[in-house]
């Protein structure tokens, strides 16, 4: 492409025309980001969840690793030894048994006349090979118990995922609503603090003029100083949740779409009934449970005179001379198999195994007190999300009815003003409602997502519970 500048023509290259062109075209404002956006993208970034799914993944390969010990194993070993003193061969010399008279011949017969090779001297190179199969016939259910220990491993992982999975939807929820509460309430300060600066400056030419008292101007000053400070407090806090919630997403974002209140809330019942069955706290202190009952299985298996039987096939072959290299190998070469059933059983112990038994019952107990005592909290704890939440409910509804009342005593007032009724200072204070009122708005709603965020990590998202 060519351009004319100054008489002369410039050439442009076609690629930077192309990345012109591209980012031109990238002025689109992005969607605003929603929460389940942000939670997913979340899900993507976070370690503890990523250390969730391989802790997920190694108790699945235990579980298979569990299911194996009901095979059979199989092992193989081969090897070669060099012997600088072999043990010598079996060999009846000549004349060994002394001599006969041979009536065809005058000299006497050696007997044997030659020497007899009963057993050949081995040679100095050895060879073997052995194979073996282990299968186990019988172990009292330990074999068993590994399995469903293994079970119960995957099930406290996937819990613990799931938890890891809650607690960084709380977080995101947390740090999202911050935001977005920051983003609102920042202006709303300071507008508020501005009207204040009107207000105390108008004191202050008051009381020049004698029309206030010094009393007058330090009220003013004084509640000058708290709306500074509240804007300090709103714009340090939205710096820190969207730091939060940057380190989260692991990476920049935009605006933000805000959190949909869900309403009615499910009955509260349902919502105990939930979190009784998908907590994931709860879920995981079971499959401790069930692990602890596994480990008591296995311990009073293991008592003495409990004898654990398994089967060995073993075939073995030894030679000396090099296969297919070495004429006549095949005459140095013999094999054997052995087919064998074994026991093996604890006799004394010292009574080790008794106190792995009364251990073993202990800590099941525990877990079983633990299970109980927070399934019977449960109901406890959604109640007092349910109260936070309706009471910010019912605190964003008045909020609302006082902002919609200040707008209106708002609009009054300048009425007022503009007709000689009321001060600038009666006028300022009418305007000055308005924003207070939206600021206790964006509170009573930040206050109603953080509950919402505490009930939905008892409960799971409030779409799933029935009733709802």
């Amino acid at each position: 492409m060519k351009t004319r500048r100054g008489g002369a023509v410039a050439r442009v290259p076609g690629s930077v025309l192309a990345l012109w062109m591209l980012f031109a075209g990238s002025g689109v404002p992005a969607e605003p980001l929603t929460l389940d956006e942000a939670v997913a993208a979340s899900r993507e970034a976070s370690q503890a969840v990523e250390r969730a799914r391989l802790d997920i993944a190694a108790a699945v390969a235990g579980r298979r690793q569990a299911r194996a010990s009901f095979g059979p194993r199989v092992d193989a070993n081969a090897g070669a030894a060099y012997s600088t003193n072999p043990p010598e061969g079996i060999t009846i010399a000549t004349g060994a048994f002394g001599t006969v008279t041979d009536p065809t011949s005058t000299f006497p017969t050696r007997v044997p006349d030659r020497p007899i090779v009963l057993v050949p001297d081995p040679d100095n190179v050895g060879f073997s090979a052995t194979m073996g199969i282990e299968q186990p016939i019988f172990t009292w259910g330990k074999l068993t118990a590994a399995q469903d220990a293994a079970a119960a491993a995957l099930d406290a992982s996937m819990a613990r995922h799931n938890e890891s999975v809650r607690e960084l939807r709380r977080s995101v929820t947390l740090a999202y609503a911050g935001v977005a509460a920051g983003r609102e309430s920042v202006p709303l300060v300071e507008e508020i603090t501005g009207m204040l600066e009107s207000r105390a400056l108008d004191a202050a030419r008051r009381l020049d003029a004698g029309a206030a008292t010094r009393a007058d101007l330090l009220t003013e000053e004084a509640r000058l100083a708290t709306a500074r400070a509240q804007l300090v407090r709103a714009r340090q806090g939205l710096l820190t949740a969207e730091s939060n919630l940057r380190r989260l997403l692991g990476r920049d974002f935009g605006d933000l779409a805000g959190i949909e209140a869900p309403g009615d809330l499910p009955p509260e019942d349902d919502l105990v009934e939930a979190a009784h069955s998908d907590d994931p706290r709860l879920t995981e202190l079971r499959a401790t449970t069930r692990q602890a009952e596994v480990q008591l299985r296995v311990a009073s298996a293991s008592r003495p005179f409990l004898p654990d039987l398994g089967l060995r096939v073993q075939a073995e072959v030894r030679g000396q001379r090099v296969p297919f290299l070495e004429a006549n190998w095949i005459d140095s070469w013999d094999g054997n198999v052995t087919v064998s059933i074994g026991a093996s059983a604890l006799i004394y112990d010292g009574g080790r195994n008794t106190a792995d038994v009364e251990i073993a019952h202990a800590r099941y107990q525990q877990a079983l007190s633990a299970v109980t005592e927070y399934a019977d909290a449960l109901p406890l704890q959604v109640r007092r999300a349910v109260e936070r939440y309706l009471v910010a409910q019912a605190a964003m509804a008045e909020a609302e009815a006082r902002a919609a009342s200040a707008r209106e005593q708002e609009r009054v007032a300048q009425a007022a003003f503009d007709n000689e009724v009321i001060s600038r200072s009666e006028l300022t204070a009418a305007r000055l409602a308005v924003p207070e009122a939206r600021l206790a708005t964006v509170a009573a709603r930040l206050d109603m997502s953080l509950a919402l965020a505490d009930l939905e990590y008892l409960v799971g998202p409030l779409s799933g519970v029935s009733g709802h």
